[in-house]
């Protein structure tokens, strides 16, 4: 995956539908067609985590040129990691199971669309899961759409009291 020069580094971010009696819930066009995953925009949300419980990492898609599409997700399309420095911790290029193919709806408005949930064990190169768990300390949640350029988002594991 590329190098995406232009993180920054972002605290926990709640994503989801529109809220109640916000105008926009009660309008939402049908997709007019396939999204070209190039020209979306996305954006990485993630919970801090606590040692050994993990958490999930939600991805926030938008159109930008105020359309509404349908978007395929499937681990061909995405690709994900979880770095701590230069060290890799996961990836789902050596996990493609581990994330789920779904079918959404992208829309000009940046809502949470797709998420997936990272045990909280360093397995850089397998699905099985191992029983060293990610240290407390800062890490990186990544996403990379085919053919669209990386983004990612910083988060903290904490240490867990009851070890």
């Amino acid at each position: 995956m590329p190098t995406h020069t232009g993180a920054t580094k972002s605290g926990p971010t709640k994503g989801g539908p529109s809220a109640p009696g916000d105008g926009a819930a009660r309008h939402r066009p049908l997709p007019t067609g396939p999204c070209d995953p190039s020209a979306l925009v996305l954006a990485v949300v993630v919970e801090n985590a606590v040692e050994g419980e993990g958490t999930t990492v939600g991805l926030r898609m938008s159109t930008p040129d105020g359309s509404t599409c349908s978007l395929g997700v499937t681990p061909r399309l995405l690709e994900t990691r979880i770095t701590s420095g230069d060290v890799l911790v996961w990836q789902s290029r050596s996990c493609p199971d581990g994330l789920a193919a779904k079918n959404v709806v992208v829309r000009p408005r940046p809502l949470l669309v797709y998420s997936f949930d990272w045990d909280g064990r360093v397995t850089p190169d397998s699905c099985t899961s191992s029983d060293q768990v990610a240290a407390p300390g800062g890490y990186w949640a990544e996403a990379a759409l085919i053919g669209g350029e990386p983004q990612k988002t910083y988060f903290e594991v904490a240490a867990d009291k009851h070890r």
